[in-house]
């Protein structure tokens, strides 16, 4: 962005340069936002921590995509969010019958994502497969709490990404 908004200047003047900045930032922001990381995420063996598949040795557990979700889930990320996991379940090599969303990084969900979540939920469940929650932080745990997907997934969401697997294996 220094860059562009320097040869704005250059180019067209003081205060469309800054302009042009200001816009170039602002939409490197919005598509940011609308494409959140996400990553697959697997056991440090003998550990309870959890790490991204592609930049540690990990060890994953059949049948499960553990997932974490690495910005707040709205309006403009929330179709990411929910096509994501299903390519991620369609390039396992085994079936996937539970899908494991972890919360972190999430401290805001808006109607729209909640509906998204709703939505993802009972097509897992058409497949006969679950969605499980992790390391929901209080905010968004309040709006889930307030909805029925929120009723639905309480027994189906944990305090850490441990405590998930630990339930998943007596489920």
């Amino acid at each position: 962005m220094p860059l562009a908004t320097a040869a704005g200047v250059l180019l067209l003047g003081v205060e469309a340069g800054v302009l042009l900045g200001v816009a170039l930032s602002l939409g490197v922001v919005v598509w940011r936002s609308s494409h959140p990381h996400m990553a697959v995420v697997g056991r440090v063996p003998g550990t309870e921590h959890f790490r991204n598949v592609s930049r540690h040795q990990v060890q994953t557990t059949p049948g499960v995509l553990a997932v974490r979700i690495d910005e707040n889930l709205f309006f403009a990320n929330a179709h990411e969010v929910e096509t994501q996991p299903q390519q991620l379940c369609a390039e396992q090599d085994e079936p996937v019958q539970r899908v494991l969303l972890i919360m972190s990084a999430v401290n805001r969900i808006d109607s729209t994502a909640l509906e998204m979540l709703d939505a993802f939920d009972q097509q897992l469940a058409s497949r006969g497969q679950a969605l499980w929650l992790a390391e929901v932080k209080g905010p968004v745990a309040d709006r889930l709490a307030r909805s029925e997907l929120g009723q639905r997934l309480r027994a189906r969401t944990a305090l850490s990404t441990h405590e998930a697997m630990q339930q998943m294996r007596v489920a």
